[in-house]
C-alpha cells in the first residue's frame, strides 16, 4: 500500500521489534527532567518520536499525535517527542503556536546520546513501546495506518 514513506534503509537499521526501548532521562524545554521509565508507568503504549521544528512531515504528524493524545491519554497512551536540533525557545514558541500538549524532551546535541541509542538517521522516526517497554512498532516517515494498527493491537481505540 502506498504511503508517505521513502525507505532509505534507515528503517531497517532502527532497533528491532521485540527489543526493549533504551531508558533515557532528558530535559524538557522548560528545564524539567523527563525519564522514559516514569513516563511509561501504567501505560499501555508509549510513542517515542524524533523530530525538529523545520521538518514538514514532523509537523503533519504532530497534528495526528495531538489528536491521539487528547483522545487516548486517559486510556493508556503517552507520547514523548525528542528534539536534539532546536533550542528551547524555538521549541516552546512552536508548541504554543501549534497547541501541542504531549511531552517534549530535548536530546543531547552531541552524539551518540538518545539518538544513537535509538539509531535515528532521519526524521521523523517513531517507535511504540508496549506496557513492558518492548518495541512493537517502528517507522521512518509518516505511517498513519501502521501507527493506528499498532495502537489497536495494544488495546487502544484510536
Amino acid at each position: 500500500s502506498p504511503s508517505a514513506r521513502l525507505d532509505t534503509g534507515a528503517e531497517t537499521r532502527m532497533l528491532a521489534l521485540g527489543e526493549s526501548g533504551p531508558d533515557f532521562s532528558l530535559p524538557t524545554p522548560d528545564g524539567n527532567l523527563l525519564s522514559l521509565e516514569s513516563l511509561r508507568q501504567g501505560k499501555k503504549a508509549t510513542l517515542i518520536n524524533f523530530w525538529y521544528v523545520g521538518c514538514p512531515p514532523c509537523r503533519v504528524e504532530f497534528e495526528l499525535f495531538q489528536r491521539l493524545y487528547t483522545k487516548l491519554k486517559e486510556e493508556g497512551l503517552t507520547i514523548v517527542a525528542i528534539n536534539n536540533l532546536d533550542n528551547a525557545a524555538d521549541i516552546k514558541s512552536y508548541l504554543r503556536e501549534s497547541r501541542i500538549t504531549f511531552p517534549i524532551a530535548m536530546g543531547e546535541r552531541e552524539p551518540p546520546g538518545v539518538l544513537g541509542a535509538y539509531r535515528i538517521e532521519s526524521y521523523p522516526s517513531t517507535y511504540i513501546l508496549n506496557s513492558e517497554g518492548k518495541i512493537v512498532y517502528r517507522a521512518v516517515g509518516v505511517d498513519e495506518a501502521g501507527l493506528l494498527r499498532a495502537l489497536r493491537d495494544l488495546g487502544l481505540q484510536p
